[in-house]
């Protein structure tokens, strides 16, 4: 699902593989550049940089048709990392955001009026310009051409709930007699708009056949390049080349340099995440990733749940046959999701699901999940190999090629038990932190707090790296329910100390008096949010906050 963050209308996006009951693996890249692109200094190297007939300067950057999702005067708009545009019937709108701000502040919309085309609040923040044709003709026509291989769908949440579907991309607009009765070619890639003159040469060079509004020129030492202002800050480039015919309109978007100051880059790509590579996992039935990480490889690796007996397993793992009703899995995948290294069910007649991960020093791969399956697989030695009834906390250790089991236990009472997060300690022990319905989960001789407190509990404890002794357990929690899944998280300090986040509906949980928030905030029925920090024994509380408002 790709989610818009500049739809101030509720725009959503969505891809067709929604629909499928797959996994989309998606491997994103977000690198701030330090240095602007080079371009030459020369006469001939600004020239050089023009794209030719049918180059580029980079990537395309597709023009979206407009069928309601913007402002009706939009019929077409292309979305850059560094800029947006917007086609219209008389002008060409260039949003050139400034970038020095907070990243988010600088996506967010906002309401400053800055042209009549009513773009206004669909714009990021920054400097709106509006390129006008001063010699258009009459009988104008927006032609898209070359239509890209996808389409896009679009969740419309006001004025009135609708969807649109199948919007289609193109590489190029056509702009029928547009300036002296000739066809005007207009593309983006990441360095900018090119306009083309289409035909025979024009008497009118392009620069002179358009007026820029919204900023003020400035001379330039090189020929046929004029550099626009706004604020104090240049936001725009025009470059020409020798016969007039083709004119590059560069947006030179603010960006923050390393001592906090703002500095102008153009033609600035990657400053939001990019796609890399995505692929899909998965067989006929449901298949969810609940856990992700990398090893020092750079493999990927992949923990959750499958319904489909036919989930790609590989030959030689240590599990290739589905049981029945969810089956847990773990997979590794090449760094660029070109390859499926291995895959392997884990689990038993019932329901199994894995919930986080983490790839230990010697290679093996730790997983942390659930199971209710009374013949779940554990190992000779293991703390635990029964099951105790409701559903069990799983912990295990799998080989680094995915073909044996190397230690795997269960933890848990009469009740429901879940491990939902997990970290190695320094010295290769394994923290999990999760919740239990279980007034009898084992806990340890002097853990923090020994008895359940009602409803689902947080647990945090600590295993030998072999899984063979529980070293410290604990419940944490008050009257209400804490740490609900999937928002929980935890990591290992420095000093050893065991930090982790849930929410809470209970208005007791154990909070310390000098923290940041010791109340409770929502009404009955609420959550809020807590962290917490045990010593890495699970004995001794440091701290202990809720995180909230009045709304839960």
């Amino acid at each position: 699902m790709h989610q818009s963050t500049h739809a101030a209308g509720g725009e959503i996006f969505w891809g067709d593989a929604v629909r499928r009951h797959r996994i989309a693996l998606v491997v994103g890249l977000s690198a701030l550049l330090i240095g602007a692109r080079a371009y030459g200094g020369s006469d001939a190297g600004l020239h050089s940089t023009l794209p030719q007939t049918g180059d580029r300067g980079g990537p395309t950057v597709h023009f979206m048709e407009n069928r309601g999702q913007l402002p009706d005067s939009i019929r077409f708009y292309a979305r850059s990392a560094s800029y947006q545009a917007y086609l219209t019937d008389h002008a060409l709108l260039i949003n050139v955001p400034d970038l020095s701000m907070d990243r988010w502040e600088a996506r967010t919309t906002t309401e400053r009026q800055c042209c009549q085309e009513g773009v206004s609040k669909y714009r990021a923040r920054g400097c709106l310009l509006r390129v006008e044709f001063i010699k258009r003709s009459a009988g104008r026509r927006l032609t898209p051409l070359l239509p890209a291989p996808f389409r896009s769908n679009f969740f419309i949440s006001s004025p009135s709930c609708q969807s649109v579907t199948g919007v289609m991309s193109f590489g190029e607009v056509v702009a029928e007699a547009y300036i002296e009765g000739l066809p005007l070619r207009i593309c983006a890639d990441a360095a900018g708009v090119t306009l083309s003159r289409v035909g025979a040469p024009g008497a009118t060079d392009l620069m002179e056949a358009i007026e820029v509004k919204g900023c003020l020129p400035s001379a330039m030492a090189e020929q046929a390049c004029i550099q626009y202002h706004s604020g104090g800050r240049p936001v725009l480039r025009c470059l020409q080349d020798p016969g007039g015919n083709r004119l590059q309109l560069r947006p030179i978007c603010a960006s923050m340099d390393a001592t906090g100051g703002t500095q102008a880059r153009e033609g600035e790509r990657d400053i939001f995440p990019t796609l890399i590579s995505s692929t899909y996992l998965g067989g006929g039935g449901w298949d969810t990733p609940w856990a992700a990480t990398k090893d020092a490889g750079g493999d990927l690796l992949l923990a959750g749940r499958t319904r489909s007996d036919n989930f790609p397993a590989t030959p030689g793992v240590y599990d290739t046959t589905y049981d029945a009703s969810y089956d847990a899995f773990v997979a590794r995948m090449t760094s660029d999701l070109s390859g499926l290294i291995w895959a392997t069910y884990l689990g038993g007649p019932n329901t199994e699901s894995f919930h986080d991960m983490v790839v230990d020093e010697d290679g093996t791969v730790v997983v942390s999940g659930y199971t209710s399956s009374s013949s779940f697989p554990t190992t000779s030695g293991a703390f635990d190999r029964t099951w105790n009834g409701g559903g069990d906390l799983v912990l295990l250790r799998l080989s680094a090629a995915g073909d044996s089991l190397v230690a795997s236990t269960l933890v848990g009472g009469t009740e429901a038990d879940y491990g939902t997060s997990l970290a190695i300690a320094a010295n290769r022990d394994v923290v999990v932190f999760g919740h239990t319905d279980s007034p009898d989960f084992p806990v340890t001789p002097g853990a923090f707090d020994r008895t359940h407190n009602g409803g689902t509990d947080a647990i945090v404890l600590r295993m030998t790296p072999d899984l063979a002794t529980l070293l410290g357990s604990t419940y944490f929690g008050g009257s209400g329910g804490d740490a609900y899944a999937p928002d929980v998280d935890m990591a290992i300090d420095d000093s050893g100390d065991i930090i982790f986040t849930g929410r809470t509906g209970s208005s007791s949980l154990p909070t310390t008096p000098d923290s940041y928030d010791p109340t409770f905030n929502g009404p009955t029925g609420h959550l809020d949010g807590f962290v917490a920090k045990l010593d890495g024994w699970c004995r001794q509380l440091r701290w202990a906050t809720y995180l909230g408002g009045a709304d839960g």
